[in-house]
């Protein structure tokens, strides 16, 4: 009797065995959820309950995580892909450091007085500091990416002083 079965002749019958548990657990889960909201329906009527709760606001304190970007923020290297910021703000000076953490920024106010900035730190005018670079500084402001940059000063050229003849 033995010899006629082979390992062969087992495998489709495993297969529908095991498919046939999985589809019992599936219609037992379905069967048990059913009798637990039957359950909570009668205990609900028995005792005047409402079934439907009000929403809280505590409900909304999760939207800022849902908001909140998947991969962190994207910050380009290259200021001139920025818009220009229309903050009366004046870099002056940066200080680059090994830990980009550490860096910091000299700015000039509208009111001339100059003070440093740590990546991290507000800005007057409500901007945050999100990167500084060795061309100037990224801030979000409204939620809008801004670059603050050095003054671009143009640069006069002399013609060369005539020698002079005697």
């Amino acid at each position: 009797m033995y010899k006629y079965l082979n390992k062969e002749s087992f495998k489709p019958i495993a297969v529908q065995i095991i498919c046939v548990i999985l589809l019992f657990l599936i219609f037992w889960q379905i069967a048990s959820g059913m009798r637990a909201v039957a359950q909570y329906r009668d205990l609900a009527s028995a005792k005047n309950i409402a079934l439907e709760q009000p929403i809280s606001q505590d409900s909304f304190a999760v939207a800022p995580a849902l908001n909140a970007p998947l991969f962190g923020e994207y910050i380009p290297e290259k200021l001139n892909k920025i818009q220009q910021s229309m903050l009366n703000l004046e870099v002056v000076g940066i200080i680059l450091a090994d830990q980009e953490e550490n860096s910091q920024v000299i700015i000039r106010m509208s009111d001339g007085e100059e003070q440093s900035f740590r990546m991290g730190d507000s800005l007057p005018g409500g901007a945050l500091i999100k990167k500084i670079t060795e061309e100037g500084i990224l801030v979000i402001r409204n939620g809008t990416l801004e670059s603050l940059s050095f003054p671009k000063n143009e640069l006069i050229f002399e013609p060369p002083a005539k020698a002079l003849v005697h």
